[in-house]
């Protein structure tokens, strides 16, 4: 007998028919409302992102700086314009590897270089990173600042490639490389919060949730708000490897929290927790998390977080009109 898989109509219909009220616990209750506050003010936030770039931005005007203070100046500002547009991220950097004191300093110029394949990496131009992290040769006789900092961006740019293409063959093969930079940034890392979020990445893809969290549970209350927003990221991590679905949102609304709290608008953690407040049949939060995830991502150039984004975005647009018939 020959059967016919439903339409997309249907079953999202027969979702609805199956709907119960979702429950949150009170502390996640909480932290969600903060949340949806926080959202409803993220251009505050960013404006505040944005009031530090202007002043920067003033000083750039300046025509007596020397040659080594604009590039401070530059620097600071894309490391301002990463994580909020990564586009202009990259024109700081144009600036920095067009200095001539700069240009004269190999390594220096590599680790800028470097810095540019990161912010090409975000925006989508996965292959264009690639090309230049080709370029730039690293051994045990590279200056640490650069040969830590091509491991970092390595392990990201394939970690990007790995989720890219999620289910296909070639993922293993992307995810087996992305590891090999996860080993070499744990065998030289120096900076202990980094490492501590390295271990516990680590933990997370070799399946050890109590390993995890205790790698990183000493810079949970960091005072840098991205370092709280990594550390939350691996809390969430760890409760999905033990199916705490609870708990897993609640540490994604916190990651989240931290992420728009900080102006920037290159993060994952909302976009997740939309994933999973619509298994929760809150259609309305889902929805309202989405269509901020890719309006941030939108701005900041951020092509592979959009393309996250639109994975669920159709299905939760449907099943909001439905809700509304």
């Amino acid at each position: 007998m020959c059967h016919t898989m439903p339409s997309r109509s249907f079953m999202i219909l027969l979702l609805l028919s199956f709907v119960i009220p979702h429950a949150y616990s009170d502390e996640l209750q909480q932290t969600l409302q903060t949340l949806d506050k926080v959202i409803e003010q993220k251009e505050v936030y960013r404006q505040n992102r944005q009031n530090r770039i202007d002043s920067l931005s003033v000083l750039w005007a300046q025509r007596d700086l020397t040659e080594a203070a604009r590039i401070d100046v530059a620097s600071e500002m894309h490391r301002l314009y990463s994580r909020y547009r990564s586009d202009t991220a990259i024109y700081c950097l144009d600036y920095i590897l067009s200095t001539d004191s700069v240009r004269r300093t190999p390594w220096l110029h590599d680790l800028y270089s470097v810095y540019r394949a990161e912010n090409l990496a975000v925006t989508g131009s996965v292959i264009k990173a690639l090309q230049i992290m080709d370029s730039i040769h690293v051994d045990e006789s590279t200056r640490y600042e650069l040969r830590d900092r091509y491991y970092q961006t390595m392990r990201t740019i394939y970690g990007y490639l790995t989720d890219y293409h999620e289910g296909e063959p070639i993922a293993q093969q992307y995810a087996a490389t992305t590891q090999l930079y996860r080993d070499s940034v744990l065998m030289i890392e120096q900076n202990p919060v980094s490492l501590a979020i390295a271990r516990g990445d680590n933990f997370i893809q070799h399946g050890d949730a109590v390993g995890a969290e205790a790698s990183v549970a000493p810079y949970a209350d960091d005072p840098d708000p991205q370092v709280r927003a990594f550390c939350e990221v691996i809390l969430y991590d760890a409760c999905r490897l033990r199916g705490d679905k609870k708990q897993q949102q609640l540490h994604l609304a916190r990651a989240a929290i931290y992420d728009l709290q900080s102006g920037q608008t290159e993060y994952c953690a909302l976009s997740r927790l939309a994933e999973l407040v619509f298994e929760e049949k809150d259609v309305a939060r889902a929805r309202r998390y989405l269509n901020c995830a890719l309006e941030d991502a939108t701005l900041g150039h951020a092509a592979l977080r959009s393309q996250e984004v639109m994975h669920l975005l159709p299905m939760v647009q449907e099943m909001h009109l439905h809700t509304l018939e």
